[in-house]
């Protein structure tokens, strides 16, 4: 569902929307558009509320990622064979 409201805030047509996701029928793609255009401010809610959990994840994930990169790199110069 949010991709598609994605794609309706930028002006996309249902028709085009299907050629993005051809798994969704024309009918879909409507039905997916008349819920959000009647329930927008619910929609747009949890939309927000899902971006800014991805926001969150994101900001935590670079400091487990940085330590495992440093202790690989370590392993690695440490494993050097000298030629």
């Amino acid at each position: 569902m949010d991709s598609l409201v994605y794609l309706f805030r930028e002006g996309h047509c249902p028709e085009s929307m299907v050629e993005s996701y051809p798994v969704l029928s024309l009918e879909q793609v409507y039905g997916a558009l008349a819920f959000y255009l009647a329930n927008r401010a619910e929609v747009d809610s949890s939309i927000r509320a899902n971006e800014q959990a991805a926001d969150r994840e994101y900001e935590r994930s670079p400091q487990p990622n940085a330590d495992l990169i440093a202790k690989l790199r370590r392993a690695r110069v440490e494993n050097q064979v000298s030629s």
